[in-house]
Order: structure tokens, then C-alpha cells, then sequence
């Protein structure tokens, strides 16, 4: 194994084909508020921050969807006036379905698991299972990968020649929190670059919230809408502001994570709220 599970840390690994490789169940058990971070190590500086928001399931009950709440950034090369970075921030949601009606295997998930696998604890003490893989003889795919306990997918690697400009991908965990359990060194890529983002024109409290919830404006004149949206992208509530402060009836709202919209002359932004 030629990489490194989490920046800095050391991986002991070892294979043991008759060691049962995780179900899925294991690796995707995942909790509210749980966080894990991501970097691209074949790219100008980028990152990806994922926050579960949402745990529901299916009418029937044989299905978990996971709801989560992606903090993104990208940076590009810019060159006058002289060398810099450029850096772009922006916010999505994602869910994963985990069906457990068919076969609980990893290979299940990942057919890959049926051509290799292997065993391996990594430095935080959370169980890892990967694969290493290659198709063809003459300009070779290579596919890597890693699962970990309550972690999903930590590493992901391929190169495919086929591609019309072939170049490696390789996604990273660096970080995660998982309650008071944590590994690795959280990316807080956008602290720091105040001079590249504009100061939140919301400030929101308290957050996590009960009952009421206060809205203050930093710019007025800028903000036109607030939307709350569920984790699934439901529109729960929308308000024109038209002063600097807001008060917002909580009540009736169920307990979760919802995204606070707020839409202003200069585009939108996004802030995560706790409802309990």
C-alpha cells in the first residue's frame, strides 16, 4: 500500500484474506453531526467538507438515506498580476441510499472487493478494508480504494489510460469527527482568507436553536429573502427582511439540521442550523 490513510499519520496494515471484510451497515454507520474531510492531491489546492444533516428511511424501513451537507472550495492558477491562487467556495447537499433488503457485503457495494481485499487498523484504531486493482495488460486502469468503520469511503484513486487526456484522481480523508472520536487535522482552508470572501451578511442565534430564532442583518439594503430548507431540499419557510433584525417562530418546525438560504444582491449563501 503505497499512501497514507490521514496526513501524517502512519498506517499499519497487514492482508488477511480470510478476515471477513466490513458489511455495509459498519461502514456506513454514520450519526448526526458527523463530519469528514476530503482533499485531491492531483489538483491545485481543493477540498470538501461533508457534515450528515439528515438520517431518514424508507416507508418499508429497508432503506437509511444519509443527507449531507457538502462545503466545497476549487482553486485555480492565476497569473497576473503575478502568481496566485484564486479560490472559489460554494455549498451543495448529497444523500447516500443504503438498501438493506439485498446482500450486506462491501462487495455489494463495490464489486471491486471480489477481485482483492485486504485487512488493515489504521493509526486511530478504526478497522480499514481496500482493494487494488488493475484491468487490462496494455496501457493498464488502476482503481484503488478504502472503507473504514463508521467512515465510508476514506481513499479513492484510478487512473484511467482510455481517457482521451489520461491523469491520475486520488480523493483523500484527512479528518474526521465523529462525536467526541476524532482523527487527523480538520482543513480550515477558508479561515484565513478573509481578504478573498465577503463577512456573512447573516448572523444567526442561537444555533442550535429551540424556539425562537434571531435574525441580524449586516447589510440591510442587501439582503432581500431567507429561505429554511430541510435537509432533502424541502423549502420550509421564506421571508422578505426589510429591517436589520428578525424574529423567527421556531415551535413548529421538527427537530434536525436545516440550511439557511439567504439571497441578497450579490448572490447567495448558505449557514447550517440545528433545530432541537
Amino acid at each position: 500500500m503505497d499512501h497514507k490513510l490521514f496526513t501524517l499519520f502512519i498506517l499499519l496494515s497487514f492482508t488477511a484474506q480470510s478476515q471477513s471484510l466490513l458489511t455495509k451497515v459498519e461502514v456506513f454507520d454514520f450519526r448526526l453531526g458527523d463530519e469528514f474531510h476530503y482533499t485531491n492531491a492531483y489538483a491545485p489546492p481543493n477540498g470538501k467538507r461533508k457534515t450528515v444533516i439528515a438520517i431518514d428511511s424508507s416507508a418499508n424501513g429497508d432503506t437509511i438515506i444519509y443527507s449531507f451537507l457538502n462545503d466545497k472550495y476549487t482553486s485555480t492558477p492565476e497569473f497576473n498580476p503575478g502568481y496566485y491562487l484564486k479560490y472559489q467556495f460554494y455549498v451543495d447537499t448529497t444523500h447516500i441510499w443504503l438498501i438493506l433488503s439485498d446482500s450486506l457485503s462491501l462487495r455489494e457495494h463495490d464489486a471491486n472487493f471480489l477481485i482483492d481485499s485486504s485487512f488493515s487498523v489504521a493509526s486511530c484504531g478504526r478497522t480499514l478494508n481496500s482493494y487494488e486493482v488493475t484491468f487490462g495488460t496494455f496501457e493498464p486502469n488502476d482503481y484503488k480504494a478504502e472503507y473504514g468503520r463508521g467512515l465510508g469511503r476514506t481513499y479513492y484513486y484510478s487512473y484511467i489510460t482510455s481517457n482521451l487526456q489520461p491523469r491520475p484522481y486520488e480523493e483523500e480523508m484527512i479528518f474526521y469527527k465523529k462525536g467526541n472520536d476524532s482523527c487527523g487535522t480538520p482543513d480550515r482552508t477558508n479561515i484565513g482568507l478573509g481578504e478573498l470572501k465577503e463577512p456573512p451578511l447573516l448572523k444567526i442565534y442561537p444555533n442550535p436553536v429551540q424556539e425562537v430564532l434571531n435574525l441580524e442583518l449586516a447589510a440591510p439594503g442587501q439582503v432581500k429573502t431567507v429561505k429554511i430548507y430541510s435537509a432533502t431540499g424541502k423549502l420550509l419557510h421564506e421571508n422578505a427582511l426589510f429591517s436589520s433584525q428578525v424574529i423567527l417562530d421556531m415551535s413548529s418546525i421538527p427537530t434536525g439540521m436545516f440550511i439557511i438560504q439567504v439571497e441578497s444582491s450579490t448572490g447567495e449563501s448558505h449557514q447550517l442550523l440545528q433545530k432541537l
